[in-house]
């Protein structure tokens, strides 16, 4: 999925937008729908994820790295993966990708984001591993058409946390409800409005979603794998755009 939408990005990126192609990206689009992943029936996944979310909320980096598989973790960077080294261990490399050295890191909060997505999807060529989010299910061909008529690329797409998630009509958590996406993908206009992602709905009309509460559809995982210890972080996909 991840590869086969990038290459889909890379091929409908505009690299100039006239007054038109500017104002398609307002345009009215049809609706997509997701099928959202299920949760594994591992009681004891539920319980590791609760551990490490109250290790993020912490902002506890030993509590973090003692989650952390002992051996065989990887980092698939944006540059390549970067094989497990034999003096390096796995915690540094998450802290390395995260910067959770640094208190003040948006890392924190991407892993509580992490800790709270309790439905991973087996990593493709990895056996064993499961990471999250985990991308919907949804019409690939609808997807391409929407990012004509629109004007977007892959990277403007997204997809509500929950189908009860509301889009509102200004960016601030007191305004008014306008509309709830249900389980259907977003076009979003802008990341970041104040905390808020701004949204064209398919019928054109504009709104915002809390950041927290959508997921992009080309974003970082944080992936798992079952030990005799029981679940532990297994790799991360994403960020070291410098190698």
């Amino acid at each position: 999925m991840r590869i086969r939408l990038i290459i889909g990005a890379v091929l409908l990126t505009l690299t100039g937008l006239t007054p038109q192609a500017a104002a398609a990206a307002r345009a009215r689009y049809t609706a997509i729908p997701i099928v959202r992943p299920v949760p594994p029936p591992d009681a004891d996944f539920a319980t590791f994820q609760q551990t490490l979310a109250e290790a993020a909320a912490r902002k506890d980096a030993a509590a973090v790295s003692a989650l952390v598989t002992a051996q065989g973790f990887f980092w698939e960077r944006e540059v390549g993966t970067l094989p497990p080294a034999a003096d390096t261990p796995g915690s540094s490399l998450l802290q390395e990708a995260l910067a959770l050295n640094d208190q003040a890191s948006h890392g924190w909060a991407a892993l509580a984001r992490f800790a709270a997505d309790p439905a991973p999807a087996p990593a493709p060529g990895r056996a064993g591993v499961v990471c999250t989010p985990a991308y919907p299910v949804f019409n690939e061909p609808a997807l391409r058409a929407a990012m004509i008529a629109t004007g977007s690329d892959v990277y403007d797409w997204a997809y509500p946390a929950t189908d009860t998630v509301p889009v509102l009509s200004r960016p601030h958590a007191d305004a008014k409800p306008v509309a709830t996406p249900g389980a259907a993908l977003v076009h979003v206009l802008a990341w970041d409005r104040h905390g808020f992602a701004e949204v064209a709905l398919p019928d054109g009309r504009i709104g915002y979603i809390a950041t927290a509460q959508v997921t992009a559809l080309i974003s970082d995982q944080l992936c798992y794998i079952k030990t005799d210890a029981g679940w532990r972080i297994g790799g991360y996909i994403g960020g070291g755009e410098t190698p």
